[in-house]
């Protein structure tokens, strides 16, 4: 049984796949970023961000949330769950 490694699983994608997953973990990084450095102690929640996730109401001032709330995450589950879903039907 041939052992599976990082750079040989990352190789082995084709890029759209990579290109998509460097996408979802760069948008939700700067998600992550962002609710660190605001937060105040109140517990900063997806919605202090409206520029990047879909909020009802708020997308006829912000309507590329409709293209970018696809791809930033905004916890650790669902980001583990969209890699995984990229590299699993990426192929």
């Amino acid at each position: 049984m041939p052992s599976v490694t990082l750079p040989s699983l990352v190789t082995s994608l084709p890029p759209a796949t990579r290109a998509l997953t460097l996408l979802l973990i760069a948008s939700s990084a700067l998600m992550m970023v962002l609710r660190i450095s605001s937060d105040d102690g109140e517990g900063q929640g997806p919605s202090a961000f409206p520029g990047l996730v879909l909020l009802p109401g708020a997308v006829i001032w912000y309507p590329w949330t409709l293209v970018t709330s696809s791809w930033v995450e905004t916890n650790l589950v669902e980001v583990s769950g969209g890699w995984g879903g990229l590299g699993w039907w990426g192929d």
